[in-house]
This record gives C-alpha cells, structure tokens and sequence, in this order.
C-alpha cells in the first residue's frame, strides 16, 4: 500500500496535515496527530502492513498486539477516504 501521488503532506507550526483534491482521492484536509503523522511517513513508499507494524515497534516502543488495532483502523480510515493505494 502506499499514500496516493495526488495527496500531499504538510507541516507547519500547526501540525501535520494531508491535503487531497484529486479526482482519485478525498477532497479537503486531515489533521493528524504524530502517529497518524508516522503512518503517513511510512505510507509515502510502498510498504506492507508487516513492514508498517515493525516501524512501529521499534519508533514507539511497543509490541505488535499493541498497535495492530490502531494502525489497522487508521489504514482503514485512510482508505475510505481514497487517501492510499492499497
């Protein structure tokens, strides 16, 4: 899977934030908070759900059973919103 050409990221003092507005993906902006930042870092690449929960553990600390949930339901979220390629 992997973020959509047409999305971009941004940063400011703000925070970080995915803009869409391509006919493939969502039109608008996210805002997410530093995990979601992390996902998105992860996902500008082609990357494996395996290979994003590795990241994970090893950037936060924490096993796999504790942020396979989470990063799953995020991933979902990015999909319904046509924000990946999956």
């Amino acid at each position: 899977m992997k973020l959509k050409e047409e999305v971009i990221t941004y940063k400011n003092e703000d925070g970080f934030m995915l803009i869409g507005g391509g006919r493939e993906s969502f039109n608008g902006i996210i805002k997410l908070n530093k995990t979601g930042e992390f996902l998105v870092t992860c996902l500008k690449e082609e990357i494996t759900l395996e290979e994003i929960l590795k990241k994970f553990e090893i950037e936060y600390s924490v096993s796999e059973d504790e942020i396979k949930e989470d990063v799953i339901s995020a991933i979902n979220q990015l999909k319904e919103v046509r924000a990946i390629d999956y």
